[in-house]
């Protein structure tokens, strides 16, 4: 309603002015109503209005397990060490994950977000696509995801503890399982 109303009155006041004042009248004109509705917007900006919203809780989740002691360094160093732009990952959590990595990762989605169904077969293709040699488990995450994903999904078989036999897994650790998905 507020930018509607400011846009009326520009419209009517330059409507005015262009009748009696010149090109100068209407630009100072439009700089004082751009003045005043920036500082109605900021002035309605802190009457409540919610900030950004928490942190999910597969961020902290996926920090904790990135901090692990793997090999004299962390998890997160020893996924960069062999991950580039070439050689990303799959997870479900993949947009959170490769935030924290600043490495490339295709996300298995969820089926609120995607109609797809993350069978063996449609993840490997994925992967293989992509250039994703690996799928990151964190098994402190699987219980919520398997309650997310249809009974033939990938990550909900690998939480009720069915994993892929030509899935060998690369890494187990505290927090994480990292398995070959690619050749």
């Amino acid at each position: 309603a507020l930018p509607a109303a400011l846009i009326a009155m520009a419209v009517w006041v330059n409507a005015c002015l262009s009748r009696r004042g010149g090109a100068g009248a209407r630009v100072l004109f439009g700089l004082v109503v751009l003045a005043w509705g920036a500082a109605l917007v900021m002035s309605w900006r802190d009457r409540g209005l919610p900030d950004a919203p928490p942190p999910r809780p597969e961020f902290a989740v996926l920090r904790e397990a990135l901090a692990q002691p793997v090999d004299g360094g962390t998890l997160a160093q020893w996924l960069r060490a062999r991950t580039d732009a070439n050689h990303g990952l799959l997870a479900a959590d993949g947009q959170v994950l490769g935030m924290l990595l600043a490495r490339p990762v295709a996300a298995l989605t969820e089926p609120a977000y995607s109609h797809t169904v993350w069978t063996e077969d449609a993840a490997r293709a994925l992967g293989c696509r992509v250039g994703a040699r690996w799928l990151v488990v964190f098994p402190a995450l699987l219980p919520a995801q398997a309650r997310t994903r249809p009974p033939a999904d990938v990550i909900a078989r690998i939480a009720r503890g069915d994993t892929p036999a030509d899935w060998p897994v690369v890494l187990e650790a505290s927090g994480v399982r990292i398995l070959a998905v690619c050749n």
